[in-house]
């Protein structure tokens, strides 16, 4: 059985993002996969906040996943040694999660394209694949720089522009220009 992360699932969920066929097919490749709950809560809140995805699109993402992987619920004793190893290789808590799972379950390989997660996996043992070659990485930092904006504020504005938009149109296009089009408050 593999591990897989919750960057993998996204790339894969995202019909125009460059590593979604490669993140797929790689997906497929192998008939079980487990992951943790966080992650897929974690795909939920990326997939809206960071991608634009609706919420009900992800609702029914996160439910397609649950049913299709191996999904290891958050229990205290897992929370507890999860906190040991985010502290200890500088991971987040949900990384830490998938990880203190693998172990857990005796998995090998934990599939991932987070660099920290990977030297995690390595101190402990969990071999790391990655479908997202050099190529489609130069194609997604292309991608990533013309369809999402900066991290940071600009992001957040963004999807406070989105609830405002859903809520009040009017309210929304005085909130982007007030913003200098979701770039800076001033």
């Amino acid at each position: 059985m593999k591990a897989i992360d919750s960057n993998l699932l996204v790339y894969a969920s995202l019909a125009n993002h460059p590593a979604m066929t490669a993140c797929e097919h790689y997906i497929a490749s192998y008939p079980v996969w487990i992951t943790s709950i966080v992650n897929l809560v974690e795909l939920w809140r990326v997939l809206v906040a960071v991608y634009g995805v609706s919420e009900s699109d992800a609702d029914a993402k996160f439910t397609e996943l649950r049913r299709a992987l191996v999904v290891e619920d958050l229990t205290e004793a897992v929370a507890a040694a999860a906190l040991s190893f985010r502290q200890s290789y500088g991971v987040d808590f949900n990384d830490a999660v998938l990880l203190e799972s693998s172990r857990r379950r005796g998995v090998t390989v934990l599939a991932t394209d987070d660099s920290q997660l990977a030297i995690a996996c390595a101190s402990m043992g969990i071999n790391v694949e990655n479908p997202v070659t050099p190529p489609v990485r130069a194609e997604m930092t292309k991608w990533e720089n013309q369809n999402l904006p900066a991290k940071g504020l600009p992001r957040i504005l963004l999807r406070v522009h989105r609830w405002i938009e859903h809520h009040d149109a009017r309210l929304a296009r005085d909130f982007h220009s007030a913003t200098q089009a979701l770039s800076r408050l001033v």
